[in-house]
């Protein structure tokens, strides 16, 4: 039996871990500069590197390795946007980081649940900041973010929504090349079907005639007869 370890990931697994490990570090550099310039604390510089930089191989080593790998990644999309609530309201809701980073966790989850999926993104958010909020750990409302802090947050949302599109693209791709395959693989078994049909026919005729004079032989015979009887008897 295949191990959990050794198992192909699954494409959304993939995917997901792929643009993770690359828009987050455009995150950890926005949100790293904002921080320098708000002057936070070590403590928050390594809840930022745990979650930005750790935090996605973690969570795909759990897809990973789960039996059922689409459902454990859509609950790592969930448990995304809860840590996007949290720090939505341990900052104070900037609003270029707040934007960037809800919209593209409402993003991921509505490629997989649709209009559903929006509404889970958002619950979760507001989950996570009223999570902060009770543990007392929210920060002072503080909406504005500097020019060159809205200014990358606005390029990392245009380049996360342009990594985002090429892998849907290639995705797409890909399905398109599998249907085309599937669809010859179908005209093939088709022609290969009507040519064992044409076969059995062909069989089926040289059993019950003479090579040499192309009369019915003695195997028609024997066949046919007591369906015949059995008819002339029943009229």
């Amino acid at each position: 039996m295949t191990s959990a370890a050794s198992r192909k990931p699954h494409w959304a697994v993939q995917m997901n871990h792929l643009n993770r490990s690359i828009s987050w570090i455009a995150a950890f550099i926005v949100i790293g500069i904002h921080f320098h310039e708000k002057g936070y604390g070590p403590a928050y510089w390594i809840c930022l590197a745990l979650h930005f930089l750790v935090y996605p191989h973690v969570v795909y080593w759990r897809a990973r390795r789960a039996e059922h790998q689409l459902q454990a990644e859509i609950q790592n999309l969930l448990c995304d946007n809860v840590l996007f609530g949290m720090w939505a309201m341990a900052l104070g809701f900037p609003l270029w980081i707040c934007h960037t980073l809800i919209s593209a966790g409402a993003l991921n989850l509505s490629v997989y649940r649709g209009a559903k999926g929006v509404l889970q993104a958002l619950l979760a958010v507001l989950g996570g900041a009223a999570f902060i909020d009770v543990i007392g750990a929210a920060g002072p409302l503080a909406l504005d973010t500097s020019p060159l802090v809205s200014t990358l947050c606005m390029t990392a949302m245009l380049f996360y929504l342009l990594l985002f599109a090429r892998s849907m693209y290639g995705r797409t791709v890909l399905l398109s090349e599998t249907r085309v395959k599937l669809r010859r693989s179908e005209q093939a078994l088709q022609r290969q079907l009507e040519a064992v049909q044409a076969l059995q026919l062909q069989l089926t005729d040289q059993a019950n005639h003479d090579a040499l004079t192309g009369l019915y032989n003695r195997r028609y015979l024997d066949d046919i007869l007591p369906r015949e009887l059995d008819r002339c008897a029943r009229s």
